[in-house]
């Protein structure tokens, strides 16, 4: 009899639990956008707006240097999630092919893709999908978003929406840490690189002191070292740790003993 009643209560336990109705929150989604396959909403071409032309050229270089340090340079082709990569972390080259394997890239000329890519698939983005003004930094911040999951995965990110809504910096990056996957699956240094993006986005780091860093070092830090918590906060974004003291810490640990970004731009 006192079996019957434990099976009981299991039951009811599991039949309660399944009616529970939990808030609603935002799960990581993948990134699955490739750039140069999006067709545009209205099938129109999207082009920089020429009176901030000037002011994007003006900052490529810190994207540039952003960029490189959260890539990191590699000159030679190899396979990253599903596509062929190579310089900058560019599937792509300038002139619109793809990349292949086994194949080798000037620094020069993976900056120039780089640069074609911002002119193509991220400052015309911007342009259009972003209404609230940006600061430089802002900017900046964005376009390493935009590189890291595309613009079509952009223009329908909760981060976009956050940001057009005039949610704080600070909020509005923590809607980043919407993606979490690659090629379906889990990826802890997409977090990382999260964490790196919205620290620029809101003005913790500059651009220029990550010269003197080593590439792609934040990738060696777990993911508590970056967030309150391991796992997302109930609305199912990551909350960051940007304190003054872990800040300086990062940017002290992670100089450069050997190899830095100023050695690969």
């Amino acid at each position: 009899m006192k079996k019957f009643y434990v099976i009981a209560a299991i039951i009811t336990f599991f039949y309660i639990c399944s009616k529970v109705t939990l808030p609603d929150s935002h799960p990581p989604e993948d990134i699955e956008e490739q750039p140069e396959d999006i067709i545009l909403p209205d099938t129109t071409e999207i082009q920089i707006l020429p009176e901030n032309k000037e002011m994007y050229l003006s900052i490529e270089d810190e994207i540039i240097i952003c960029l490189a340090y959260v890539e990191d340079y590699k000159p030679v082709s190899y396979f990253c999630g599903s596509r062929w990569t190579i310089g900058y972390g560019s599937t792509t080259y300038a002139n619109g092919e793809r990349v292949k394997p086994s194949e080798q890239i000037e620094m020069l000329d993976a900056q120039k893709c780089v640069r074609s890519f911002l002119r193509k698939y991220v400052f015309p983005y911007i342009d259009r999908y972003v209404t609230k003004p940006l600061t430089r930094q802002e900017i900046i911040g964005t376009s390493m978003f935009i590189y890291n999951v595309g613009p079509g995965n952009f223009i329908k990110s909760d981060f976009l929406q956050a940001v057009n809504d005039g949610m704080t910096p600070l909020e509005a990056t923590r809607r980043m840490t919407q993606f979490t996957k690659s090629a379906g699956r889990f990826a802890p240094g997409l977090l990382k690189r999260e964490w790196v993006q919205s620290a620029i986005y809101c003005g913790y780091i500059t651009p220029y002191e990550l010269l003197e860093l080593t590439p792609a070092g934040f990738y060696n830090y777990e993911i508590r070292e970056f967030f309150m918590s391991s796992s997302p906060a109930w609305d199912g974004y990551y909350n960051y740790k940007f304190s003054s003291d872990f800040v300086e810490e990062f940017l002290r640990k992670n100089k450069a003993i050997g190899r830095s970004v100023y050695d690969i731009i």
